[in-house]
């Protein structure tokens, strides 16, 4: 799996994802947990979450997640 280059803001991949690259970015160890654990509110944790996986993957935030 393989971000695009050329659309990489639209978040376009080459091919189907690896289960292998999927949990690197998106499982969360316990420095990650305990970093969501430090926001107030489920909402914003998951929040946070959605935006730390997005960052790990993307290498940027987006202004619009949704």
């Amino acid at each position: 799996m393989r971000l695009i280059a050329s659309t990489r803001a639209q978040g376009r991949y080459d091919g189907p994802p690896f289960r292998a690259g999927m949990e690197k970015i998106f499982f969360l160890d316990n420095e990650d947990t305990a970093l969501i654990e430090g926001h107030c509110g489920r909402h914003i944790r998951c929040r946070f979450a959605l935006q730390l996986v997005t960052v790990r993957d993307l290498g940027c935030f987006l202004a619009d997640p949704l």
